[in-house]
């Protein structure tokens, strides 16, 4: 499942949403890169507005 950079639900939460049984869901916060014309995993746990 990816979340995007500008989604205010946290990890947290969609984790509980999915539940227990996630069926192997990964979970990503992903932004717009900044060099190329891609979507990349967010690393650092804040984005910079």
């Amino acid at each position: 499942m990816i979340i995007g950079a500008r989604c205010t639900t946290t990890q947290q939460e969609v984790t509980t949403w999915v539940g227990a049984t996630n069926h192997g869901v990964g979970i990503h916060k992903t932004r717009l890169a900044f060099n190329d014309f891609k979507i990349v995993e967010q690393r650092r746990e804040r984005l910079e507005t």
